[in-house]
């Protein structure tokens, strides 16, 4: 059986703003081979849009697959983001998945 640790790491990239994770850290326990899907709850609870990165940094003992891996969240907009994770040897391992932000700025010329 392998033990998988799964970070949520919320990476801000605009000071001003601040997207939200739902639960930041899930333990999940997998046979090797067995395949285990949960998702992300991420939260827009800004007044402006925000575009929403996601990334993996899993070592090889693990295959981590993301549904989305960014998106747009209008402002007061949830969503769930989904992943697979396969557990691909014994043992524990420590997997992260990273969600940055990124403010969308529109200028206006006229």
């Amino acid at each position: 059986m392998l033990g998988i640790i799964v970070f949520l790491n919320l990476i801000v990239q605009v000071s001003a703003l601040s997207a939200k994770i739902g639960n930041g850290r899930m333990v999940l326990h997998a046979s090797t081979g067995e395949t285990v899907n949960r998702y992300i709850l991420v939260i827009n609870d800004n007044t402006v849009p925000v575009t929403i990165n996601i990334s993996v940094s899993a070592n090889s003992s693990v295959n981590v697959e993301l549904k989305e891996k960014s998106f747009e969240l209008q402002p007061a907009e949830n969503k769930k983001v989904y992943f697979t994770i396969k557990a691909k040897e014994p043992g524990s391992t420590e997997t992260k998945i990273n969600v940055a932000q990124r403010r969308i700025v529109c200028f206006i010329y006229a």
